[in-house]
């Protein structure tokens, strides 16, 4: 980029579509609810558009197409269709600017759920799993080894009603195998 003289002009993004557990909880998978597995890096150097720092955006992987474009100045473009949203102005640090308050957790096989900064709250649905709902206190908790989901139900309650309108508006059609039953009839509450 510096020989060809648009090191000013060209973003660039370092990110991954999932992490690797590395041993971690037991496991050497990728497609698992543990920290280890579900955040990644996000990092955009653009010199000269946006200062350094690091920001705390709960951006989730269907984010990223629109909010690139948006940082292209195609925002006007991106289709209705999209089911992600564009934080151009969260990472442009615009005081008006919206952060999600969620994160979306899926997994193609076997689960649902979110993660707020202080919460991680997980559905696990599946012929072999059976059902396991999960919930951490992120702050207290940040390696993930106390589940309080039986100890705090009515905030599961309330995760899981905001799990199945994430589904809903994502025209998500998940299916928990053995019962046959979609995830949204199948999580708690």
């Amino acid at each position: 980029m510096d020989r060809a003289g648009i090191e000013e002009e060209t973003i660039v993004i370092f990110t991954s579509d999932h992490g690797e557990m590395m041993g971690s909880h037991g496991s050497m998978g990728k497609a698992v609810f543990w920290d280890e597995s579900f955040r990644v890096p996000f990092m955009i150097r653009w010199p000269n558009q946006l200062k350094a720092r690091h920001e705390e955006l709960l951006i989730g992987t269907p984010d990223i197409m629109p909010t690139v474009l948006g940082l292209m100045g195609l925002g006007e473009s991106i289709p209705e269709s999209v089911e992600g949203q564009n934080y151009v102005a969260a990472i442009q640090d615009q005081p008006d600017a919206v952060r999600p308050e969620f994160a979306w957790y899926y997994n193609a096989w076997n689960g649902r759920g979110l993660r707020t900064k202080d919460t991680a709250c997980y559905f696990e649905r599946g012929d072999r799993t059976g059902s396991n709902d999960y919930l951490f206190d992120m702050p207290n908790d940040p390696c993930q080894l106390e589940n309080q989901a039986r100890a705090r139900p009515k905030q599961v309650k309330e995760f899981a009603r905001e799990t199945r309108h994430w589904m809903a508006g994502l025209n998500d059609k998940f299916i928990a195998y053995p019962s046959g039953q979609k995830l949204l009839d199948a999580l708690p509450g």
